[in-house]
């Protein structure tokens, strides 16, 4: 046997196997399908709410100084808060990269 048709033989073997690994793995993973499609639709909702204000700056911007002026104290305890997500953001987004 040619080395050529040798590893066309084990590529063929090793497509196989991944196929049926894909298989098992969708199946194990059936019970899970309805808490993953949540997940996926809160995760769309989310990208779609952060380009919404990547678009928006000027009027985030604005809201954002309305609400200072009208609570201050509120604003930091939010402005902390936000700092705190956005930092939490960050890590996990490097953590899971």
């Amino acid at each position: 046997m040619s080395p050529l048709a040798r590893l066309a033989a084990e590529r063929a073997k090793l497509l196989s196997r991944a196929h049926a690994e894909r298989a098992e793995i969708g199946h194990a993973l059936e019970p899970l399908a309805g808490a993953l499609r949540v997940v996926e639709h809160g995760w769309s909702g989310l990208r779609w709410i952060t380009q919404q204000l990547a678009r928006r700056p000027l009027a985030v911007g604005t809201a954002l100084l309305v609400a200072a002026a009208m609570r201050p104290r509120r604003a930091l305890r939010l402005l902390r808060l936000g700092l705190g997500a956005w930092q939490t953001w960050r890590w996990a987004r490097k953590a899971l990269q």
